[in-house]
């Protein structure tokens, strides 16, 4: 409920009926005057004389009740209608938003190929044209990482670490579009994922690794990954090969999540779905049960491939990342 505020100065007058209200004012007196004008008699025409006008007052007494009025508000949906969603508007050289990402650097977390993440606007940035730009840098000093040190530095974050990790969903459809760097699968190993609270317990999705294989740069691999009865990983996983490297332009990864399904996606289309009714003797199925947080990284070497040192620096691109519900 809202009261509208007192209006001091006289909101109307009625010529009429003299009165005269305020909105908002509870009582209140006003006083109106009528004058008749002077009237001049004349005799064949010549003036005689002169009568004046006349004045009269009255005073009115008048009551106006408050006015109020009823606002109902509703708690509205975000416009963008994500569970997540990042766009990296934002100036050139600006951290990731804060509120959405934690971004490696010193002892976190271990190397997955041979770099060293740094918490740097030379590695992790906005680049002021509404994209996020992971940075991977050769540095023949050395640089240290939580498990020794390396040659490369690089970029990487995810969504925060359980059990409150900023944010982690469970079943959903997730998107990124990203331009990978050309050395893609010579050296670079880009990679948009997505973990539970405990690996491989809590599974894995690989909605984007571009890796060493024979067809090193074509080659975009999404991957389940979950735990077995005797405590190793399983794997199931789908090659998707292109024509033409996908370092040409920025494409869409994803995976729309479901029970008992996980279907990859690229580009807006189903690539390869894996489902409950897949899992071989004594391999478990998290993904009914267990939320995921998001990562985004740039890795080095390792399953990346041997490194030109030469190549140096390389770059992915992320121009979004969107989950929403089923």
């Amino acid at each position: 409920m809202k009261r509208l505020g007192t209006v001091a100065a006289i909101a109307a007058l009625l010529v009429g009926g003299g009165v005269a209200y305020a909105v908002g004012e509870t009582t209140g007196v006003v006083s109106a005057c009528a004058t008749t004008p002077a009237h001049t008699l004349a005799v064949n025409g010549s003036p005689v004389s002169t009568i004046a006008g006349e004045s009269a007052c009255s005073t009115v007494t008048y009551t106006v009740p408050t006015v109020t009025e009823t606002v109902t508000t509703t708690q509205a949906a975000p416009l963008s209608g994500y569970l997540f969603d990042d766009e990296f508007n934002g100036p050139a050289g600006t951290a990731p938003d804060s509120s959405k990402w934690s971004v490696y650097g010193g002892s976190m977390p271990n190397r997955w190929g041979s770099e060293c993440f740094v918490d740097d606007r030379a590695h992790v940035a906005l680049d002021g044209n509404g994209h996020l730009a992971e940075t991977a840098t050769y540095n023949p000093g050395g640089v240290p990482c939580k498990n020794g040190s390396g040659l490369y530095e690089s970029g990487g974050m995810d969504t925060g670490n359980f059990p409150t990790p900023l944010f982690s969903y469970l079943q959903g459809d997730a998107e990124a579009r990203i331009k990978v760097p050309c050395e893609s699968g010579f050296g670079m190993w880009p990679a948009w994922w997505a973990t539970g609270a405990s690996w491989p317990n809590g599974g894995e999705m690989d909605y984007l690794e571009i890796m060493r294989t024979t067809n090193a740069g074509f080659d975009a691999k999404q991957t389940l990954h979950a735990s077995t009865s005797t405590g190793g990983p399983w794997s199931l996983g789908h090659h998707d090969v292109a024509t033409s490297k996908w370092c040409g332009d920025f494409h869409v990864f994803g995976a729309k999540w479901s029970p008992s399904s996980v279907a990859f996606t690229v580009d807006g289309q189903v690539e390869a779905t894996f489902t409950k009714a897949n899992m071989q003797a004594g391999w478990d199925w998290p993904f009914d049960t267990a939320p995921e947080k998001l990562f985004l990284d740039l890795q080095t070497g390792g399953q990346g491939g041997t490194i030109d040192n030469s190549s140096l620096p390389q770059t992915m691109l992320v121009d979004w990342v969107r989950v929403s519900a089923s």
